[in-house]
């Protein structure tokens, strides 16, 4: 399905599928698979992944890989609370195609005028899709705030690789997130605080064996690093010491101040919805009071067929006194 290219989408994969994980990383590092030819006894034909692939999920499972989830770029929706029926968003496609094309191929343009050289890596498997990330924010002038998402998104997907185990990092993550505890000690130790903290039945409790966790750790020790800012060290008798602090408020880069539509999901524990100011309602409320979003584009270089498209856009992208950043899309990003 991705050998002729283009964009392949695989929906819901919501169950767990044990060939999903080395399949789709295989696809991204330019992995080929070997068949016989058609009608051939000995020739052979190699089939290279050449699609951009994506995966839609409710319940990310695959990412409890630790390799496939550092290969993923994440971007978060959140269901609808406007109209969404088919004809209403046909509708509204239908109204604004024009204007929008036109704004995208104007800042793409911009976008390759940059010769700038991003100031940082922000993704270190996708360099290049990062960079030019950075090229089209700097193109919109959102440079700054291009920076700290593309930092998030990079932490981001720790937090997806860790909350898709309901078995350890899930548990993990709220009750040090609860607590505000730091753990330090041999695996063990790390089992049987766990146990008094969660309630597992006894499969569960069988299959989490220290010497299964210590190898969950060692693993996803990329991911547990960035959330837990765990470290690991050889003890007295030659047993392997772990140190997880509890997340902090921002650690996986769920809070933010670039408005998007893209929000994460929820409130991290301990994030203090509203206090700290980059949180979801406190976003959702200082954008209520911010200055408009003022989008210039020269009405010369549109064609007359354009004008009603360029005009409907403007106002599209302007936001009006009042307006509620929860209902319509008054942020061109």
């Amino acid at each position: 399905a991705t050998v002729n290219g283009g964009i392949s989408t695989i929906d819901n994969v919501d169950s767990r599928c044990k060939w999903l994980p080395d399949a789709i990383s295989a696809a991204s590092t330019g992995g080929q698979r070997e068949k016989r030819k058609l009608y051939k006894d000995e020739d052979l034909i190699f089939l290279s992944s050449r699609s951009n692939i994506i995966l839609t999920s409710a319940n990310p499972l695959y990412a409890t890989d630790a390799g496939l989830a550092d290969r993923l770029i994440n971007i978060t929706f959140h269901r609808a609370a406007r109209e969404s029926s088919d004809s209403a968003l046909t509708a509204e496609i239908d109204s604004r195609r024009d204007a929008v094309m036109s704004w995208i191929a104007w800042t793409l343009a911009d976008a390759l005028a940059v010769k700038d050289t991003p100031p940082a890596v922000f993704n270190k498997r996708h360099p290049d899709w990062s960079a030019w990330c950075w090229r089209c924010g700097k193109a919109l002038g959102y440079q700054a705030e291009t920076e700290n998402a593309l930092r998030r998104v990079e932490r981001r997907k720790a937090l997806v690789s860790i909350l898709s185990d309901q078995l350890l990092g899930a548990p993990l993550y709220r009750h040090l997130a609860e607590t505000g505890v730091v753990i330090e000690g041999n695996t063990k130790s790390l089992q049987a605080w766990l146990f008094a903290q969660e309630e597992y039945d006894d499969l569960a409790k069988a299959y989490l064996s220290t010497h299964r966790i210590g190898k969950m750790l060692s693993i996803a020790s990329v991911a547990y690093g960035e959330v837990f800012h765990m470290t690991m060290r050889t003890g007295h008798a030659r047993e392997t010491i772990w140190r997880l602090e509890p997340p902090d408020e921002h650690a996986a880069g769920g809070c933010g101040k670039f408005r998007t539509r893209f929000f994460h999901d929820g409130n991290p524990p301990g994030c203090g919805a509203g206090e700290c100011g980059e949180c979801l309602d406190a976003i959702l409320e200082n954008s209520r009071n911010s200055a408009p979003i003022n989008i210039n584009i020269n009405k010369d270089s549109f064609s007359e067929e354009n004008q009603k498209g360029q005009e409907t856009f403007t106002k599209f992208t302007t936001q009006q006194e009042g307006e509620d950043l929860t209902d319509g899309y008054p942020d061109p990003f």
